[in-house]
């Protein structure tokens, strides 16, 4: 797992392109041996970015815990919600939601979830 980086856009590009060299193994007249990685986030814009731009045909999974953390902060920064009601919708979605295995429910529940939280 990677650190947090909270640096530019390009920072986190030259990470990557770095990576991407180190795992390469060998660079023969400019071409970079094809990568096969795969490398979760939180889909925070600056990684998102760059791992599409160094890595672009890699699988990018978003990671549920990190998402989770992302809807609390939102409820509070820009919402202004309680911790009480925080967890109560961060659970009803990752807890609750995501443990749909039928579509059909998921969007029937999905839709619940919008209804009594607008």
């Amino acid at each position: 797992m990677l650190p947090a980086l909270g640096c530019h856009d390009s920072d986190v590009r030259k990470f990557f392109h770095h990576l991407r060299l180190q795992l390469a193994g060998t660079v023969e007249a400019g071409f970079v041996t094809p990568v096969n990685v795969l490398i979760g986030s939180d889909d925070e814009r600056a990684l998102r970015t760059a791992l599409y731009m160094v890595f672009t045909n890699a699988p990018h999974p978003l990671c549920i815990q990190h998402l989770k953390q992302n809807v609390e902060h939102y409820l509070t920064d820009k919402v202004g919600q309680s911790s009480q009601v925080r967890r109560s919708i961060a659970a009803e979605i990752f807890e609750t939601l995501t443990n749909e295995q039928d579509e059909e429910a998921f969007d029937k529940l999905a839709e619940h979830l919008l209804a009594k939280y607008r």
